[in-house]
């Protein structure tokens, strides 16, 4: 589900994007300094990690691609989190795409960010105010 919420450490308006509920979605009146939160479902053995399609629309900034975090009843599933800053103004998508995973699970740099032929694909649209 998705969900806009205020986080009081920060101050930062917040939009959580979620694979198994927003995939095509589009997110209205977003505006520059929010941030955006994507969290991504992964399998840890399937050698294939989320990462985010090149270029990216000019109205956001990846912030940070997190670390493979397990689910603590199935060590084997868990999610990635993208950040992005919401940095300019206008209508854009932010796409993501299965890659093939690096050397090590919970590194934030893993992966090869070229496609995995057939894999998996995600895209949201955004409108910036």
């Amino acid at each position: 589900m998705s969900s806009q919420t205020s986080l009081p450490v920060s101050n930062v308006y917040v939009t959580k994007v979620r694979e198994a509920t927003d995939l095509g979605k589009t997110f209205k009146t977003l505006r520059p300094g929010e941030e955006i939160h994507i969290e991504m479902e992964e399998d840890q053995y399937s050698d294939k990690e989320w990462d985010v399609t090149k270029p990216l629309h000019a109205c956001f900034r990846l912030k940070l691609k997190g670390p493979f975090v397990q689910n603590p009843q199935d060590a084997q599933y868990g999610t990635r989190t993208f950040i992005f800053e919401v940095v300019g103004s206008g209508s854009g998508d932010i796409e993501l795409h299965e890659s093939e995973r690096g050397w090590s699970w919970y590194s934030t740099s893993t992966g090869t960010n070229t496609p995995v032929a057939g894999g998996k694909q995600f895209k949201c649209t955004f409108q910036v105010k």
